[in-house]
């Protein structure tokens, strides 16, 4: 639905631009949350690994835990930083900077 309405190349769209605000406000959420949540997990297990040191798989998990963690927090910021990048030229990354400046701009 989303590249439906950029293709028409209306990124004036109030529909399109709260959309766009709600979709970056969830990426946002997820990237805080579900870290956070993966290194309670993380710490659970090392937990575990203290409590039984013959059990290796904990450390796996651990480690796991960990690089997933990363990769959830990284991957808004690769998104963000690609379509900045693409500034302008595309009309997806128009609409989503376009979105962008208009929920900094908004006042509640």
């Amino acid at each position: 639905m989303i590249e439906l309405l950029v293709s028409l190349g209306d990124c004036s769209d109030v529909g399109l631009s709260r959309l766009l605000i709600v979709v970056q406000k969830t990426i946002t959420m997820i990237q805080i949350i579900v870290p956070i949540i993966l290194i309670v997990m993380a710490a659970i297990h090392l937990i575990n690994l203290i409590k039984d040191p013959d059990n290796k798989k904990n450390i796996s998990k651990i480690r796991n835990a960990f690089f997933a963690a990363a990769i959830v927090f990284f991957i808004p910021v690769i998104v963000n930083a690609l379509m900045i990048a693409l500034g302008n030229d595309f009309e997806v990354s128009s609409c989503w900077n376009y979105a962008k400046e208009l929920d900094g701009n908004s006042t509640y």
